[in-house]
């Protein structure tokens, strides 16, 4: 039973795709290799905070990521002053 323990959590995002956000960011995709998609969705902070603010209005986002999401927001907002 212990094993099941140790298995990652994993999530289902379900997106608008006709937004013209999300797809913009999917014509953006369409030119890359696969192998460097993984790169690009670590590297897009973009796509970093559509993700943080899914999982903030599901209740999901907490401890560690939650604190660098708020560090992450509150110096943007600064950034624009």
């Amino acid at each position: 039973m212990a094993f099941y323990g140790e298995m990652p959590d994993t999530y289902q995002v379900a997106l608008n795709i006709d937004h013209p956000f999300i797809a913009g960011m999917i014509n953006e995709t369409e030119t890359k290799e696969k192998d460097e998609l993984p790169q690009y969705a670590l590297d897009n902070k973009t796509l970093h905070q559509l993700i943080d603010l899914a999982l903030l209005s599901n209740g999901m986002l907490k401890g560690e990521a939650l604190n660098e999401f708020i560090k992450r927001n509150y110096e943007d907002l600064n950034a624009d002053k």
